[in-house]
């Protein structure tokens, strides 16, 4: 079983999710991560070296503009190849409401994608369809906080290693201080519903019954 988060900008996976990435790497499974937008931001060594840090088996980039104000037929096509190649059981994308174009974006793309990958079309183009089904997608906070998470996961143990992956990022640490704000984020989170020291928050945007219990084999 494999986990994929599919992150609009080089940074956003460890921010909203770097905990949940050494979590699912300590249960034994195999994570990736997909970058959709690789412009003027941070660079490929630091997202590598983030990547490292959290256990990713793997890193892709999309290389599309930095700004996305809409989703596209070759946006939805080039994350389901990636899907079709990879074959998550979980997904992670931004939340709904992410109060960023480009991430909202990226949402609408991960929803089409999640179905289209297991439909039989543009299997000369992507390869074959997935076998198994996405059985949970689940929706992570990055600019805009989730008004009432679904899930909490604990992430105290991985705090040292999430700070890490985060401070890779030098070209981005360097105006803002992400490291202090997610954390930040996190201590509330874990503190007003008692889950550890550290928690990070996510919707669940689809979950199927194979999914109920996050790492679980189907």
């Amino acid at each position: 079983m494999s986990v994929l988060v599919i992150s609009p900008h080089r940074d956003d996976e460890s921010i909203a999710c770097g905990g949940f990435l050494l979590d699912a790497k300590s249960k034994g499974q195999d994570t990736y991560i997909l970058h959709i937008c690789s412009g003027s931001g941070a660079s490929k060594e630091e997202a590598t070296q983030a990547a490292d840090i959290l256990g990713a088996k793997d890193i892709y980039d999309l290389n599309f503009p930095d700004v996305l104000m809409v989703s596209s037929e070759e946006l939805v096509k080039q994350i389901v190849a990636i899907m079709r190649r990879v074959q998550p059981r979980i997904v992670l994308s931004p939340w709904s409401n992410d109060d960023d174009p480009t991430h909202k974006t990226v949402y609408e793309a991960t929803k089409e994608a999640i179905w289209l990958s297991t439909f039989s079309i543009w299997e000369d183009e992507l390869g074959q369809p997935s076998e198994n089904e996405i059985s949970i997608h689940l929706g992570f906070e990055v600019w805009s906080p989730i008004t009432n998470p679904d899930l909490l996961i604990d992430i105290s143990a991985f705090e040292v290693e999430k700070r890490r992956a985060i401070s890779s990022y030098v070209t981005q640490t360097a105006t803002v201080n992400f490291e202090d704000a997610a954390l930040g984020l996190n201590a509330y989170r874990a503190g007003m519903h008692a889950k550890g020291a550290f928690a990070e928050a996510f919707t669940i945007e689809k979950i199927s019954s194979s999914g109920l219990n996050l790492y679980d084999k189907e």
